[in-house]
């Protein structure tokens, strides 16, 4: 299947908000010298390592962050770099993405690399990125 592009839906476009809404309260909450600045991939870098030292075990707790802090990131490559949120769907599926030119790279802000039952103890975010 060959990708396609399209835009967020007004459902979405709400979701993306409420994340980046609960996103400022993260990191105001683990990373409080940054509370009250635009978010920045440093602060989000962070709070992220304050949350990680608590060891979270909850799936719906470890999701809900990595959702949080993906659209954060995001924020700041559309925010900075002008790239836009869409939807990217190919022979994998769909997933919400940042996306600049065609042709230029694309990136999902938003997958757990491992999970809390697995048994890594190394969870994280992953940033994929390709080709459009």
């Amino acid at each position: 299947m060959e990708q396609e592009i399209s835009e967020l839906t007004e459902k979405e476009k709400e979701w993306l908000a409420l994340q980046l809404h609960v996103a400022s309260a993260f990191v105001k909450t683990f990373s409080p010298r940054d509370a009250g600045h635009p978010i920045s991939p440093a602060a989000l870098d962070r709070a992220f390592a304050a949350w990680m030292a608590t060891q979270p075990t909850e799936s719906d707790v470890i999701n809900g962050t990595i959702n949080r802090v993906g659209v954060a990131f995001g924020q700041t490559l559309v925010e900075g770099l002008g790239m836009q949120w869409i939807i990217a769907t190919d022979d994998q599926g769909s997933e919400m993405a940042v996306y600049g030119l065609p042709g230029a790279p694309m990136c999902w802000c938003i997958q757990q690399t491992s999970s809390p039952n697995d048994g890594n103890d190394a969870r994280s975010i992953s940033l994929r990125h390709r080709t459009a």
